[in-house]
């Protein structure tokens, strides 16, 4: 390439590029963070004229600029789409960019938020501030008359241990809230119980958990099934250990396999998480404390000194 293309090539990308950061801040809607698009668009054109001008030394070449281009043009077309599903689009077309390379592109050319100088906690670090948690969820089979039967399923989260099980075709509110009671008559109340955002839970969970049983709420974003995902493998398990082998099944006789499968996974199922261990082994001793009952609600009375 000679000198008068290279400058008639650096002209012309400098000139689109600056066309399109007009056109996304005229409309604002397309470009969240105007100012980091503007950072991007002039590193972009730094990075176009570096690899035009500057002498390429030894190394992994650079990402074409055509393939760069789509990548932009496909998380401005989807800005819900993050870096690994535009890797996956590209690897479609035949175009093979791992997921840290189009994060850095997008990252270059402004499309990532910036990072909060006083940023919410992460879920992982959420979790650690409390010693004992539950998960609670549904999972759902079909019987022999075709009926969809929901489980309800209550697990520690740390110990992986099996706390409740119980079954119904058409569970309700009421339905739900008498099961949290069942098994506290049991149990010692967790610090905190995790739940997705069904819809069978609604607002009205959280502040039942917290006024009656004193249990923080911890409801899962949008979208987010990892974030409680010890009791979604758990859903796996249930089904291929106990609802798989029954075959042809109704809700009554379901719901009679529940108390021995519930003791043999927390009794003799080696856990691999837990070493080869069941669960009930690596915990101590069960402390059942007593209850009070008083208006509707259920709570904890000290032990007598």
């Amino acid at each position: 390439m000679t000198f008068w293309d290279k400058i008639r090539s650096t002209f012309r990308y400098s000139w689109r590029i600056s066309a399109e950061l007009v056109g996304e801040l005229i409309d604002y809607y397309f470009s969240t963070y105007p100012f980091l698009r503007v950072q991007g668009t002039l590193r972009r054109i730094r990075r176009h004229l570096g690899i035009l001008w500057q002498k390429r030394g030894c190394g992994r070449s650079p990402i074409p600029e055509p393939v760069v281009n789509l990548i932009i043009d496909t998380k401005r077309s989807n800005l819900n789409w993050g870096s690994k599903r535009i890797s996956q689009e590209l690897a479609l077309l035949g175009l093979t960019v791992s997921k840290e390379t189009v994060r850095n592109i997008l990252k270059y050319s402004g499309f990532c938020p910036p990072r909060l100088k006083f940023a919410p906690p992460s879920w992982s670090s959420l979790l650690s501030s409390y010693k004992r948690i539950f998960a609670m969820d549904f999972t759902c089979v079909i019987d022999i008359f075709g009926n969809q039967v929901f489980i309800l399923v209550i697990l520690d989260h740390l110990k992986r241990e099996l706390i409740f099980l119980n079954a119904a075709l058409s569970p309700s509110r009421e339905w739900v809230s008498q099961q949290i009671r069942n098994f506290h008559f049991e149990y010692e109340s967790p610090d905190a119980m995790i739940f997705d955002r069904d819809g069978i839970y609604g607002a009205w969970l959280g502040d039942y958990l917290l006024n009656h049983f004193l249990i923080v709420p911890l409801q899962t974003p949008v979208r987010s099934p990892w974030l409680n995902g010890r009791i979604e493998r758990f859903h796996r398990t249930l089904k291929e250990e106990l609802i798989h082998p029954l075959g042809s099944f109704d809700l009554a006789q379901i719901k009679r396999h529940f108390s021995a499968y519930r003791h043999e996974y927390n009794q003799t199922r080696p856990h691999q998480a837990l070493g080869g261990r069941s669960p009930l082994k690596t915990r101590p001793a069960k402390i059942i404390f007593p209850w009070i009952r008083y208006e509707g609600t259920v709570k904890r009375k000290p032990f007598a000194d």
